[in-house]
């Protein structure tokens, strides 16, 4: 999986896995993938600040990385506490149904797999 191509504002390699590459062919993760400079001017516009809004998690360590996000948006004030304990519950559900779904997967093809065997 590639890192994230951005730096934060320290100036510093941004530490977050990319979760797509973008039209301009840069690795992002969660918090670099939409245009800050726009939801900046967006900020200034309206007088208050503006998150930045993820794309939906499609996999467990994608879901883990918009977690890392969400607890980022609430230390630096820009999510509300309630918002996030929301999006946590239903990150856990969004896990829990996939891995319901994969141990379906699963025991499907152990099932089919016993049918085929042949019989002693």
């Amino acid at each position: 999986m590639l890192d994230c191509a951005e730096k934060n504002k320290r100036g510093e390699p941004c530490a977050g896995r990319a979760i797509r590459v973008e039209a301009d062919g840069v690795p992002r993760c969660f918090a670099h993938a939409t245009d800050p400079d726009r939801l900046a001017r967006r900020s200034q516009r309206t007088g208050r600040p503006k998150t930045i809004a993820p794309p939906r998690p499609r996999n467990a360590n994608e879901v883990a990385d918009y977690l890392g996000w969400v607890i980022r948006e609430v230390a630096m004030g820009r999510l509300d506490e309630k918002r996030a304990a929301v999006i946590e519950k239903m990150c856990a559900g969004l896990i829990a149904a996939r891995e319901a779904g994969e141990l379906n997967d699963r025991l499907a093809r152990l099932e089919a797999a016993v049918k085929e065997r042949p019989r002693e």
